[in-house]
């Protein structure tokens, strides 16, 4: 007796076309289809303006966070100091690639650390805000209570953030 190819027995057809190998395409195309729809092969980005070199240290705080926010990164990196762009690059889930949004931004006035008239000058600024990201897992942030410290050398250099970190 011969069979046509739509009649092949169970066992043929498994060798054929393997459960593992459609599970894995299966799952893959799956996987595809969630991503697209959480944003994760998103990438956007908004110039956001760098301040003037005479922004406050709130100003350049606020910058900071809408270019974060904009997917700007490099306007985000040149309001930071050298050594900490280097530092949020190298975390696991830096702000760099893991930001979707920061909404409800409420900043406080800065607060001196250093007396005037002692360089560098080093200044404190807490933030509020709410926060969507997508590190290894999707994650939404409420209510986050931030602060940044800047510095700089001398009266008439710009403002840099020098460290963060949640409170």
């Amino acid at each position: 007796m011969t069979t046509t190819a739509t009649e092949r027995p169970a066992a043929a057809r498994a060798v054929l076309d393997p459960p593992s190998r459609r599970s894995a395409i299966r799952a893959l195309a799956i996987g595809l289809v969630v991503a697209a729809a959480i944003g994760v092969t998103e990438t956007r980005r908004i110039d956001v303006p760098l301040p003037p070199s005479t922004a406050t240290p709130d100003e350049v705080v606020r910058a900071y966070i809408a270019a974060i926010d904009a997917g700007d990164i490099p306007t985000a990196k040149a309001l930071v100091t050298p050594e900490h762009a280097a530092q949020v690059e190298a975390y696991e889930d830096s702000w760099y690639d893991t930001v979707i949004s920061i909404t409800d931004l409420r900043v406080e006035p800065p607060r001196l650390e250093t007396p005037p008239g002692v360089t560098p000058q080093l200044m404190w600024v807490r933030v509020y805000f709410d926060m969507r990201e997508r590190p290894r897992f999707w994650q939404k942030k409420d209510d986050q209570i931030w602060g940044y410290q800047l510095v700089r050398n001398g009266p008439d250099d710009r403002w840099l953030i020098r460290g963060e970190g949640k409170i």
